[in-house]
């Protein structure tokens, strides 16, 4: 049995990209190998990525169009993609029996993947697996319109997928692993969840993948996960609905990992993809607190909830190598917060960003727009909000209001007054009809507006350089090495 991770391109003009290897893909790998099973990695972003700078065999612009793909998918002939996916698959190394195991993050990833998936299963015995959070937001929705893939698997997928595995190499039942769904007599099974504890994670092997390749004028930077799960519970996300009990890795096993990657790649910047590094302050003082100690050495950014209130942690958290914390602070409104069930005082968030700017560390904050209930008082009250911290304020991102699946409002929309617009079946944020007609779309369009025009006249987005593309995560990292104070770093970024 020959095991391929396969982390699909996204398609292209969709996001500004940036090369990080793929953790997923990764750590399925380092899992499945410390308990006996060889697989191969093929990043097809990082080939995507590629293509645009240099030339390619694979055509990627193709396979980005997603209406193409679709009328292949419903079985119209398609010469030309199917030259673009034979050229994919030849860089796979085919044997008699394949497994592939699709790790899809996005919707923009979902359709190169079914088309890659069904040009396989025509041309070799193949088993074809998909997984990852679009999967999980989506359970169910691609095993039943699509006969050519065989399993799903939802949540963190580590030990499923070993299980799934050793099921199909033994010829066990499969009935018994996991987060699995797959077809049986005409109807879709549901296996039972089964949380996956963080410390029974393997230490990413990132040498399964071309790890030169993703380095960027000779720097590195790696993800790395410390915490899995979230213990907030707003009614706009998805993730405690997904993941609903929070673990934090040992401390221990952080130290050895981080010293390990640190000296085997030569690196010292990591993306932390955590939901919430502080979801427990204890933890964090302790995690920041060894980094320190044991003089690591590295740069990190990560997620936190704006209520850190201690001077004396937030300068152990900058001392350890933090240049970049990411606030979910969404409304500055304490009564769209309530709605929200968001467990922020506005005080305590004026005070951590105060804390966090005189440490040192970007403050990158989120809004949202739009939000059931929002008043036209309460939009003004985030302006002003924006207006009055703006110093503390390095850089924002802000986005309108969409219900994700899963989320407490999608699966109770009476309850919050709303009427879910589901006409298309593979998207997981979905649009709805506000039942007390509070704001309209072109309430929202206007309040988008006058958001954006303030983050415009105060450089509240810098990360936009001359050639209209976006600051990657990699030349952000590389300006913080070199650069130690944030006035003189943005002043840097108006030059590139």
């Amino acid at each position: 049995m020959d095991i391929k991770l396969i982390f699909p391109p996204f398609e292209q003009n969709t996001y500004d990209r940036c090369l990080l290897p793929p953790l997923s893909i990764v750590s399925l790998h380092s899992y499945l190998k410390k308990r006996g099973y060889n697989s191969r990695l093929y990043d097809l972003e990082l080939e995507s990525f590629l293509s645009v700078k240099s030339k390619s065999k694979i055509n990627f612009q193709v396979l980005s169009d997603r209406q193409r793909i679709k009328k292949y998918l419903e079985g119209k002939k398609d010469f030309y993609l199917e030259l673009q996916l034979e050229r994919i698959i030849n860089s796979f190394e085919m044997f008699d029996h394949n497994v592939f195991c699709f790790s899809i993050i996005d919707i923009s990833q979902l359709f190169i993947s079914l088309a890659i998936a069904k040009f396989l299963t025509k041309k070799y015995q193949s088993t074809i697996i998909f997984g990852g959070p679009y999967i999980t937001l989506n359970k169910g929705f691609v095993l039943e319109q699509f006969c050519f893939v065989d399993y799903e698997i939802t949540g963190a997928s580590e030990d499923s997928l070993y299980q799934l595995i050793l099921s199909l190499d033994k010829k066990l039942d499969v009935s018994k692993v996991p987060n699995l769904l797959y077809a049986k007599d005409g109807k879709t099974v549901y296996n039972t969840n089964k949380e996956f504890d963080i410390n029974n994670s393997e230490m990413p092997d990132f040498n399964a993948l071309p790890i030169e390749k993703y380095r960027v004028n000779g720097n590195l930077v790696l993800p790395y996960q410390l915490v899995s799960g979230c213990n907030e519970n707003c009614f706009f996300c998805a993730h405690r609905t997904i993941n609903p009990l929070i673990k934090m890795k040992d401390v221990d096993k952080v130290i050895k990992e981080l010293k390990e990657l640190k000296e085997k790649h030569n690196v010292r910047h990591f993306y932390f993809c955590d939901n919430l590094i502080n979801a427990d302050n204890s933890y964090l003082e302790e995690l920041c607190d060894r980094i320190i100690e044991e003089e690591l050495d590295i740069l990190w950014i990560d997620h936190a909830k704006p209520d850190i209130l201690s001077q004396e942690l937030m300068q152990k958290i900058r001392k350890s190598g933090c240049v970049q914390l990411y606030y979910g602070i969404e409304s500055a409104s304490e009564s769209v917060l309530k709605k929200m069930n968001k467990h922020l005082s506005i005080n305590d968030v004026k005070k951590c960003l105060e804390l966090s700017h005189k440490a040192g560390i970007w403050n990158h904050v989120s809004f949202i727009v739009g939000y059931l209930g929002e008043t036209e008082k309460d939009f003004d009250t985030t302006l002003n909000f924006i207006l009055e911290n703006k110093n503390a304020i390095d850089s924002i991102m802000v986005s309108p209001f969409y219900i994700p699946k899963k989320s407490i409002i999608y699966n109770n929309p009476s309850r919050f007054n709303v009427a879910l617009n589901i006409s298309d079946s593979t998207q997981v944020m979905v649009s709805f009809d506000d039942l007390t007609n509070q704001n309209s779309e072109e309430v929202i369009t206007d309040r988008m507006t006058k958001i954006g025009s303030l983050i415009d006249k105060f450089n509240l987005f810098p990360f936009k350089l001359k050639n209209n593309k976006i600051l990657s995560i990699n030349m952000f990292f590389d300006l913080c090495s070199e650069l130690k104070d944030k006035s003189i770093f943005k002043q840097r970024i108006k030059t590139l």
